[in-house]
């Protein structure tokens, strides 16, 4: 996990995600749908935060780059 402090009241926290042992189930049939990994698994995620008034930071955008390639 990396933070930035842009200024006193922004901040970027970015992190990586891997995805490549995560399933769906099938709620009907009970199945497990299995994927062979790919580098299309590993996320790198950035929320940039605002500092309110009162001191609470908040995400006001969150976006997901896929297949990244710092994150593999």
């Amino acid at each position: 996990m990396k933070v930035e402090i842009h200024t006193d009241d922004i901040a970027l926290v970015s992190y990586c995600e891997g995805r490549s042992k995560a399933y769906a189930k099938d709620i009907t049939s009970g199945k497990t749908r299995k994927t062979e990994p790919s580098p299309s698994d590993f996320i790198k995620n950035t929320a940039t935060l605002a500092k309110t008034g009162n001191g609470t930071w908040v995400v006001r955008s969150f976006r997901g780059k896929t297949s990244a390639k710092e994150c593999q």
